[in-house]
């Protein structure tokens, strides 16, 4: 899925897959995302999207991610980050997998 996402939207360069909690990847990640600029996006599970948007505003200061979840309208967070060269995206697993066709085949998953 993240091999076909990448390929659909050539500006990416890398991600980073992890899983281990609580040795600070987090906030790694973020300030390494800021630094390089461009289009974030991170996925993760619902219950994480309020901690992951905190965060992001903790260490990648002046960003304030786009959250698509089940309570939001996740087509129109794509299509607003789609938007933006400088986007982040926050959405949880649940959204992207659960999302009407146009947002998982963006994804990678159509």
């Amino acid at each position: 899925m993240l091999h076909k996402f990448r390929d659909r939207n050539p500006p990416l360069t890398g991600m980073v897959l992890a899983d281990a909690m609580g040795l600070g990847k987090s906030a790694q990640a973020i300030v390494t995302a800021a630094e390089l600029g461009g289009r974030v996006l991170v996925v993760v599970p619902a219950n994480h999207v309020p901690k992951w948007s905190n965060e992001i505003r903790q260490w990648a200061r002046g960003v304030a991610p786009i959250v698509a979840s089940r309570s939001t309208s996740v087509l129109a967070a794509v299509q607003s980050f789609q938007a933006d060269p400088r986007a982040w995206l926050l959405i949880s697993y649940e959204s992207a997998v659960l999302s009407d066709g146009r947002t998982a085949s963006w994804l990678g998953r159509g």
